[in-house]
């Protein structure tokens, strides 16, 4: 008797367990929960403003949530191994052996990844832009779009791969999508870029000493207009920046040696649009108190501080950085432009290969636990009253 009960509790349990499965709606997988933006470098702040975009460090949200590196199992890790990105949009990553085909997401409707540096050795460190050389496939409507808008301040395009010298205005092509594409994509989350910082590990302070690169991106929206078709004459354009600009030499109350922005060097580093532009900086390690607060950019060691150093260059398979703005995303679901354009450019790197994608993702507070429909409520009251009745039954065959 004692065997026979204890199957039909087991029963009961595996049968609610199903019940469950079955009642509880599915739930969206998303890469991380952003915090809303409080950006600055005291201990309660969690992120920095680059001109129109908003950038989290995922491993200095982790070290505020739990005090540990970024990892595997960690609230803010982002896995961004090949096989990791198969249902994001690619927009760049290595040449060899990682996801560059878009089409499982987008179809033809946007451009695969371009290709980013690898293996570069440490000095003389690369530059990169999207030049034509490295435009992947397929061709669609849109594609394309917002390339007479581009220029380079230095046509002479310093240490840029694949660059066919001289890099004229109105040349790069860019990463396009059709933004019903991207709604769809997008869902009801939010527009969010995740980017990886893969720099050659050294111990070092500087651009080419450390782990440090130059970073700068922009995003162009078109509208085709009424011909449907890119530059038509009836093309309206609007864009988006993450780069130095609007902040000075240091970001506003910057802690000792700190830099986020960085002026372009004649012949080393000048790629960005105009020479008023300037680069945002990208450190490979951050000097926090036990709080949470940015003491210093760099190795706390380096900088003569006692705190803890944590690491932002991350390597290939942990996205470091999610990129937002508000504005973007706002507009991207206005309905009221056709293609998205991605231009990205980076500046002293010295390994590789770094990467620039996409993923669906939520901003804020998580939501609260939903609660179950009354049917459901019924139906699980249900199960509760027989699981009481058998164990006033077992009771009584005890007795």
């Amino acid at each position: 008797m004692k065997m026979r009960l204890k199957t039909r509790l087991l029963g009961m349990s595996a049968g609610l367990a199903f019940l469950g499965s079955l009642t509880m709606a599915p739930g969206t997988a998303h890469a991380v929960v952003l915090p809303d933006a409080d950006c600055g470098l005291g201990p309660t702040d969690n992120c920095l403003q680059f001109q129109d975009f908003t950038v989290y460090s995922l491993a200095l949200l982790n070290f505020q949530a739990t005090g540990d590196p970024l990892g595997p199992g960690e609230p803010f890790y982002v896995e961004s191994t090949p096989g990791a990105l198969g249902d994001d949009l690619v927009v760049a990553t290595g040449p060899e052996g990682a996801v560059t085909d878009n089409g499982d997401v987008a179809g033809n409707t946007a451009d695969d990844a371009y290709g980013t540096p690898n293996n570069i050795a440490q000095n003389p460190s690369v530059n990169y832009l999207m030049v034509p050389s490295l435009e992947p496939a397929p061709t669609f409507t849109g594609d394309n779009a917002a390339q007479d808008e581009t220029t380079v301040v230095n046509p002479n395009a310093p240490n840029v791969p694949g660059a066919e010298l001289p890099v004229t205005a109105d040349e790069l092509p860019l990463w396009d999508i059709q933004i019903p594409t991207l709604d769809t994509f997008l869902g009801d989350d939010e527009l969010v870029f995740y980017f990886n910082l893969n720099e050659s590990n050294k111990t070092g302070l500087g651009l080419d000493d450390g782990q440090d690169m130059l970073g700068f991106m922009q995003v162009w929206l078109t509208d085709l207009g009424l011909d449907g078709a890119v530059g038509g004459g009836d093309d309206t354009e609007i864009s988006f920046t993450l780069g130095g600009l609007g902040m000075g030499a240091c970001y506003p109350g910057a802690p000792i040696g700190a830099t986020t922005c960085a002026d372009q060097q004649a012949g080393i580093d000048d790629i960005l649009p105009t020479a008023n532009d300037k680069w945002a900086y990208v450190h490979g390690q951050l000097c926090v108190s036990d709080a949470g607060a940015v003491l210093a950019f760099g190795d706390c060691n380096a900088a003569g501080l006692e705190g803890n150093t944590v690491n932002q260059n991350l390597g290939a398979n942990t996205a470091a950085f999610a990129l937002y703005s508000d504005e973007l995303d706002n507009a991207v679901k206005s309905g009221l432009w056709d293609v998205m354009s991605v231009d990205l450019r980076m500046g002293h790197i010295d390994n590789g290969f770094e990467q620039l994608f996409i993923i669906a993702t939520e901003i804020g507070e998580p939501p609260p636990p939903s609660v179950p429909e009354p049917g459901t409520l019924a139906i699980f009251g249900m199960g509760l009253v027989g699981l009481g009745w058998l164990w006033r039954r077992r009771r009584s065959v005890r007795a």
